[in-house]
């Protein structure tokens, strides 16, 4: 237990050192990376250890191992498909399907990108973002020279029509070695939005981890689960992060690690009984290989 704790502090010390933020969602840029010069075609196979969304997660772990293949034109222009598989011994079924496209470009210091994305989920998922349908999402960095400057913002259309608005400042800065093929970016973020998606989350898995932490609502007694919070613009979490690559001229390794500090957790009237749900700190950590060549 004292070793995991000391690994905390030494995240914790080097996140605060610098600070460059990756997007959640698993769509990590680096103009180290990415091939403005010409057409590529990418494969990925990622693995990551739980799903975790604006510092939220289900109680029960989701481990995640999942595939992707990207066209990106020399335009800017890409479309991705991609479908993760839930590797938990109990639940080993795919749990997602995502498919994007959108539009990307990088001049001088300045990069930007703008996508559109469609979910498709198990019935059977029970991850944070199971009720998420589409998202559009804008991201803009600049890179000056003491750091690299971000922000993010994002639309997620849920299952019940109700939309989540997110915005994500970030600050960063790039360590990369002489010969580019390796780099470190700690990062700081601040996650802001509305949680509708959180709310329909609790109340369409209330037989999932929602019940063995918090107790069985049977769908005969259970009546309603109000979110007094969900449309509210707050501050959902603070979250640093480690982002790690390793690049060669056709192929790259990435690993991401991760802390999230939640914040303005919910307070959920059951039946005209308050509960305070609180979510713990998570750290989590994704590990990928991305091969990439031209079409």
């Amino acid at each position: 237990m004292e070793s995991f704790k000391l690994n905390y502090s030494i995240i914790i010390c080097i996140c605060f050192l610098v600070s460059y933020h990756v997007n959640s969602q698993n769509k990590e840029r680096s103009k180290r990376v990415i091939n403005y010069a010409t057409s590529t075609i990418k494969i990925g196979v990622n693995y990551s250890n739980d799903e975790v969304f604006m510092g939220r997660k289900d109680s029960i772990s989701a481990p995640y191992l999942y595939t992707s293949l990207e066209y990106k034109n020399k335009t800017g222009i890409y479309v991705s498909g991609a479908f993760s598989f839930l590797t938990k011994s109990e639940s080993n079924y795919i749990d997602v399907y995502l498919f994007s496209t959108g539009y990307n470009f990088y001049k001088n210091d300045f990069f930007a990108d703008i996508s559109v994305s469609a979910y498709f989920f198990n019935k059977a998922s029970y991850t944070i973002t199971s009720k998420v349908i589409a998202d559009l999402t804008t991201q803009l960095q600049y890179d000056f020279s003491f750091a690299n400057i971000g922000l993010i913002s994002s639309v997620y259309f849920n299952e019940d029509s109700n939309s989540d608005f997110f915005l994500t400042p970030q600050l960063s800065y790039d360590f990369i070695t002489k010969n580019d093929k390796f780099q470190f970016s700690p990062t700081f973020s601040l996650n802001l939005g509305s949680q509708n998606f959180y709310q329909e989350f609790l109340i369409e898995n209330n037989g999932y981890g929602w019940n063995s932490k918090y107790g069985d609502y049977d769908d005969e007694d259970y009546v309603e689960i109000i979110f007094e919070e969900k449309k509210k613009f707050n501050v959902l979490a603070y979250e640093l992060s480690l982002p790690i690559w390793y690049i060669e001229k056709s192929y790259f390794i990435f690993c991401n690690l991760s802390l999230a500090f939640p914040k303005n957790e919910a307070n959920i009237l059951i039946d005209e009984s308050v509960l305070n749900k609180k979510s713990n700190n998570t750290f989590n950590w994704l590990i990928g290989f991305n091969y990439q060549f031209k079409s």
